[in-house]
């Protein structure tokens, strides 16, 4: 008979899916939060266009820490490259860590617009019971 063993919380990889709805006024809005709980190691995030975006300059997806960590530039997330039914091509190829209680947000520049994206994450918590909301 094998033998079972529970893997413990902080060695099991999440995703998350998270949407941006860029049909509003250019500004910067919350996308995903780490609990109070404890940080997360973010692995790798792919961002697919649902639908495509009009009117807005660009948007750009980074954390708010101290010292920031881009995960889509303007210039990639520039209007002209937000094709429905596609994969946004981005440089964040890195693993980065998110402390407790700190935020992915996106910044919608130029006019209110159209559009949304879906955000996945994938991400290990770095304690038991660290989460992204």
């Amino acid at each position: 008979m094998p033998l079972t063993v529970p893997v413990p919380d902080t060695q099991q990889v999440r995703c998350k899916v998270f949407t941006a709805n860029l049909a509003q006024a250019a500004a910067t809005y919350d996308l995903a939060t780490c609990n109070a709980v404890g940080g997360v190691v973010i692995l790798s995030v792919d961002i697919y266009c649902v639908t495509a975006g009009a009117t807005f300059t660009s948007v750009a997806i980074a954390t708010n820490d101290t010292t920031v960590v881009p995960i889509l530039s303007a210039v990639e997330g520039a209007v002209a490259n937000l094709t429905a039914g596609k994969n946004i091509v981005k440089a964040f190829a890195t693993q980065t860590y998110l402390h407790t209680s700190k935020k992915i947000q996106y910044t919608i520049v130029g006019a209110t617009g159209t559009g949304s994206l879906r955000v996945i994450v994938r991400y290990q918590p770095s304690v038991v019971g660290a989460d992204l909301q």
